[in-house]
């Protein structure tokens, strides 16, 4: 019997790019899937397959990217054991060992800057229409760049051990070239917003603002990614350029008082709720009317947890024990 441990989708993403992920335990092992939750991410998901071959083919021995295996428009993967780079962090953060905190986070740093890249001065023609389409403003001359580059190379999606490092996603992995210090951008600017709260406990620990927002981040750790220039200089182009991704990606947006942090304006929730509105028993439809409800009356993350928890219970007679902290 499968068991569902955890279930976790962005409802603020434009249809084609929702992507349904589920942890579950069959047969005493773990899996992960990842399924289109409307027929327009059909293709978006299908990419993940040739993404994770190409990722691997250009990382060579410098990384193993975990594969999944498409059956029946889903993909499956094989749980893996071991602490992402991200639970490694929030455990030293929280039990006041910053050293080796620290010692995580740069293993990600140093993991980015071994990635094979190339300079370019001027930037090729026939790959300008697709980064304008991701990024909205032109690309940085004289750069760094990589020639495909992993944009999910973030601490949740990390497994760094002796022996190997894991990719766990490639499910935003470009055909174009683009600049490896904004690779590292992102990398630092989800760190900076996922451990704020852990930040908050190192009162003489000293900090930066990280761009041009009320984020702020070790300045230890920023200077082992960026030179005083480029903080200085690069950042605001890098920040013009993860917003307007953003908004390539997400249905509409608002600006947030966190840099690179954005909240997306919230469609009714029903309009998402596409598992159940092939559901027509009674019972549904009372299920139905109690969401309604709960429309009204919750905030829109606590919505979320409820219903991710309703498709749960109908579908598979159980409930999840993620929390809703995922969604804050």
């Amino acid at each position: 019997m499968k068991k569902i441990f955890y279930l976790k989708s962005n409802f603020n993403r434009k249809v084609q790019f929702r992507i349904l992920t589920t942890i579950y335990k069959e047969n005493n092992h773990l899996f992960v899937s990842k399924k289109p939750i409307s027929k327009l991410a059909i293709n978006h998901l299908s990419n993940f397959i040739s993404s994770e071959k190409k990722w691997q083919k250009y990382i060579g021995n410098k990384g193993r990217v975990v594969k999944g295996k498409l059956i029946d428009g889903t993909i499956y993967y094989k749980f893996l054991n071991h602490k992402t780079l991200d639970t490694l962090i929030i455990d030293a953060l929280s039990n006041k060992q910053l050293p080796l905190a620290t010692q995580y986070f740069l293993s990600g740093i140093n993991l980015i800057k071994n990635l094979p890249s190339r300079k370019i001065n001027t930037y090729p023609s026939d790959k300008l229409n697709q980064y304008l389409k991701y990024f909205g403003v032109p690309p940085s001359p004289n750069q760094q760049y990589l020639d495909i580059a992993n944009l999910d190379i973030v601490t949740d999606n990390l497994i760094l051990d002796s022996k190997n490092n894991y990719y766990l996603d490639c499910g935003w992995l470009t055909n174009f070239p683009v600049e490896k210090k904004f690779v590292l951008y992102r990398y630092c600017l989800y760190s900076a917003l996922k451990y704020r709260h852990l930040f908050q406990n190192y009162k003489n620990l000293d900090f930066s603002e990280f761009a041009y927002g009320e984020l702020y981040f070790p300045t230890d750790w920023l200077a082992r990614a960026f030179s005083s220039i480029e903080i200085k200089n690069d950042i605001k182009n890098y920040f013009l350029k993860e917003e307007n991704f953003q908004a390539y990606i997400h249905i509409a947006k608002k600006k947030c008082k966190y840099i690179g942090c954005h909240q997306v304006t919230p469609k009714p929730i029903l309009n998402a709720y596409d598992h159940l509105k092939h559901l027509k028993t009674s019972k549904h439809f009372k299920t139905w009317f109690f969401i309604q409800k709960v429309n009204n009356k919750f905030s829109y993350y606590l919505k979320k947890y409820i219903y991710l928890n309703l498709i749960l219970l109908l579908n598979n007679k159980i409930i999840s024990t993620f929390s809703p902290n995922e969604y804050l």
